[in-house]
Order: C-alpha cells, then structure tokens, then sequence
C-alpha cells in the first residue's frame, strides 16, 4: 500500500519547539515547581488565535454548568495541565532515568473491580477517558499496582500523523508508554482486525486489555454529553461482548494536592439491548454519563476541543457508521 501521508507539517515543528522548551523544565526543575513552569509556559502559548474560539465552544457546551473555571480562562488552564503532562513524559527520559525512575504521587481506585473480572477468570476490557494525563498515567499506575494491561494503539499514536513526526517524534510517546505495558498491539494501515484478533486471544487467556476513547471506527456512536455530544468509536465495546468480558471504565485525573488518580469504574452495562450495536451503543451513553462528573471537577484536564461536538443534541440516526476508520 502506497504511503500518502504527508512528510512533514507545521505541527511537527511546533511539537519539536514545544518539547524542547518543556525539556529543561522536566529533567531540570525540580517536580513541587512544574506547576509554576508550565501557567508560565501556558500563559504565553493561550495568546494564540485559534484559542478563543475554542473558549466560546466550551462555554455552549458546558451550558451554564458550574466547574469553577471561568471558560474564559481554560484555555490558559488547560494548556498548563497539557503542558505538566508533557514534562511527565518527558522526565521519565531524563539520562538515568532508567536506573532511578520517576514516578508521581499516585492512587488506583476500583481495583477490585479488575480483580473480581481476573478471578472470574474473564479478563476485561478497559476504556481510558479523555484526559490529559490518561496517555502515560493510565498505563503507568496500573503497572504500578501489579497489573500486566495490554494496550491497542493506532499506527500514528503519538504526537504526529505525518511520516517524519511518526518516525522522530512518536517514538518519544510510545517508548515510554511501553515500560508500563505488557504488550502494545497497534492497528495497522491495512485496518484493525489482526490487533482486535491478537486482543481477543489476550481476554482468552483471562488478560486486561486496554483501549483509549476514539472517535475513529468501523462503527461510531454519537451520544449526549452535558449541553453537547461526543463520538464514540465501539471497538471496545464490541471486543467486550465478543469475549464476554465486563468493560470497565478508567478515568485519569491530577487531584489538587498532584496525586495522579486513576479510577476503574463499575462494569458499563452491556445487556440492555438485543442487538450488538444497541449494546455498543447504550454502552457508549453509560460511558459519557460516566465521564460528566470527573469533567466537571476537573475542566482544565479535558480534550473539549477533540471529543466534544455541540453544543445541541446528538446528530439524528445515531449510530454513525462507516466502512472503516474516520478520518
């Protein structure tokens, strides 16, 4: 299959840029300071044009709701929590770090749900929240509590789509991510079905597998979220169902005094239809109402901009299918 992606873009360099800046910070400043670091970082960064508009996007989302956080003000805000995710990333590539590696204050809640599904002897699927600091901390504690997790990932998971960005600057995401992994299956550019198949025979042998939420899919639900709505891609859900695993879902979050905590909720329900994708689909609902509440307590953490559509209600005719991955 011929390549056509783009070499390079501009947003290679503006990551380069970013992650050169950030690096001092993380292997140089000491972690009680980050927080100082990056409002500063973020302050000058949220003068950008393209942030306003994205202010204004949240506030008709949000639809009055109350989070503490003046939407005016989460541009600043946000960029500070995404740029402290970064310098996370990045301190755990210090030299030496391999030697004396950094870990975070840290908490796993709803553990027993994971083991209640391996004493089942059912394995279970686990579906990460759009968060922040969900990339890295959402694999890193739970390897921390003792659990091996194997992860899906896209071929372009990282920073960059481009194939100068994936060859140079995604490797900066993923060699990390992997210390905390017991394997990483990635969807290919011929499509899922080997990853899901590979997967599959994971749950089979009663293991926990993971999947970030996505809006790219064979099949995508659009559901209900606060004054807005989000697409869902159902891969989890479906591979759930096929196995007859319970689909757990994870929500990561940086707490007040910098715990980072990771909460594994109760199973989404995936019996309240007769067909498979009703399932997916009342489990995508279940799964946004699940995420309400963290996103509320924490606006700042949250990828609006990527997950968020609205305001108004869901498209008519949810589901939205299509034949494969959305672009």
């Amino acid at each position: 299959m011929t390549d056509t992606r783009r070499l390079v873009d501009g947003r290679d360099l503006a990551v380069a840029v970013r992650l050169a800046i950030l690096a001092p910070v993380a292997w140089a400043v000491p972690p009680r300071h980050w927080g100082a670091a990056c409002a500063r970082l973020a302050a000058v960064f949220a003068r950008a044009g393209k942030w306003p508009p994205r202010a204004a996007h949240l506030a008709a989302v949000l639809d009055g709701r109350d989070t503490g956080l003046d939407p005016a003000h989460w541009p600043r805000a946000h960029l500070a929590e995404a740029f402290r995710a970064d310098v996370m990333l990045l301190r755990c590539q210090r030299p030496g770090a391999a030697a004396s590696p950094w870990t975070p204050p840290w908490r796993l809640d709803g553990g027993g749900h994971l083991d209640a599904a391996l004493a089942a002897g059912t394995g279970a699927v686990l579906w990460v929240a759009p968060f922040v600091y969900s990339d890295l901390m959402a694999k890193m504690i739970p390897h921390l509590a003792g659990y091996r997790v194997h992860h899906l990932s896209r071929f372009s998971h990282g920073f960059s789509e481009t194939r100068a960005g994936m060859a140079l600057l995604n490797p900066l995401r993923t060699r990390v991510e992997e210390r905390f992994l017991a394997s990483r299956q990635v969807i290919g550019t011929d499509g899922p079905v080997a990853a899901l198949r590979a997967l599959a025979r994971r749950l089979a042998g009663n293991g926990l597998v993971s999947f970030a939420l996505g809006h790219r899919g064979r099949r995508v639900h659009a559901v209900p979220f606060l004054g807005g709505w989000m697409e869902l891609a159902s891969g989890a859900a479906d591979l759930a169902l096929r196995a007859g695993a319970p689909l757990l879902p994870v929500i990561v979050v940086r707490e007040a005094d910098g715990t980072l905590a990771a909460t594994v909720g109760a199973p989404l329900d995936l019996d309240g239809a007769a067909d498979r994708d009703g399932r997916g689909a009342a489990a995508a609902r279940e799964f946004a109402r699940r995420i309400e509440p963290a996103a509320l307590a924490h606006p700042a953490q949250v990828a609006w901009h990527t997950y968020v559509r609205g305001p108004g209600a869901p498209p008519a005719d949810a589901p939205v299918d299509g034949p494969g991955d959305r672009p």
